[in-house]
């Protein structure tokens, strides 16, 4: 879901970026947004990597994203 929105902002991931990569990128083309993308792609990467996957942290992600404006 913020893959599309930034997609639509005319931000799109590129197929090669992981998330760092791809928040970097972001973070660069819209600094007053930055420190937001990086979180967000902090808590992506401790949902998707770590072993522990708690529904709570889901949850809240979920509602990050959503609340998420560009």
């Amino acid at each position: 879901k913020l893959c599309r929105k930034l997609g639509k902002a005319g931000l799109p991931r590129m197929p090669h970026e992981g998330p760092l990569d791809y928040a970097d990128r972001v973070a660069a083309a819209r600094p007053e947004i930055a420190d937001n993308i990086h979180d967000l792609a902090a808590r992506y990467i401790g949902l998707r990597y770590e072993p522990r996957n708690e529904a709570a942290a889901q949850q809240a992600f979920k509602r990050a994203v959503a609340s998420f404006r560009l």
